[in-house]
């Protein structure tokens, strides 16, 4: 899998760094300085400049990459970015946004949104109320989330995951094979006990999800 990032500031910075050597990915930042501790730091390539420009969206590889996402400081930077990288046939982007009053544009051109200061405060909201379940990303105003399950439940191992898996409350997006390989599931895989596994559920389907996975 190939990605690239655009804006490496604190955001951009931790999930670079989450993943380093688990994927394949591009940087692209304009503060030089930034871009010299970057090469010192990560194993990725790294490009200096304003993600904007077609010119080095192509240097980066644009039309080989699985995702793009934008988390600059800067709404229309990460807007027009996105939209530069769904015309080079880019399925999955992403773009920070610093308002919620951008948040209908980016979702009338099929741009998924964060917005980390909204995201910090629900996220310390559902660790209180769900210390075990690992929260990866929330989507749509809160009524999507991405999280990390271990799996207990020995009526949902070793057989197809196609036997459960989507179900209108959730779907299985990840399986963790090992610490350092993520394998995108296909519908012949299976669980074993005890395997790590990222899902896409409905907020208010958490805890039947949970429940059913840990049983």
């Amino acid at each position: 899998m190939y990605g690239i990032i655009l804006g490496v500031g604190r955001v951009g910075y931790k999930l670079a760094s989450l993943l380093d050597n688990k994927v394949d990915l591009t940087l692209i930042e304009k503060n030089e300085n930034t871009c010299i501790n970057l090469r010192e730091e990560l194993d990725c390539m790294i490009l200096k400049g304003n993600g904007t420009h077609e010119q080095l969206l192509q240097e980066a590889n644009i039309d080989k990459a699985d995702f793009f996402i934008a988390v600059s400081g800067d709404d229309a930077v990460n807007l027009f970015s996105c939209i530069l990288a769904k015309d080079h046939g880019v399925k999955k982007t992403v773009a920070r946004i610093s308002t919620t009053e951008h948040e209908q544009l980016f979702k009338k051109l099929e741009i998924n949104t964060i917005n980390p200061e909204l995201t910090a405060v629900a996220f310390l909201e559902r660790e209180i109320r769900r210390p075990q379940v690992g929260i990866l990303a929330n989507f749509g105003k809160g009524t999507g989330e991405i999280i990390e399950l271990t799996v207990t439940n020995k009526k949902l191992i070793d057989i197809p995951i196609s036997n459960f898996n989507p179900d209108p409350e959730y779907i299985i997006i990840a399986i963790y094979e090992s610490e350092d390989v993520v394998k995108i599931p296909n519908d012949e895989d299976i669980l074993k006990y005890k395997s790590k596994i990222a899902v896409l559920v409905k907020t208010n389907a958490m805890e039947k999800v949970k429940n059913l996975f840990r049983k």
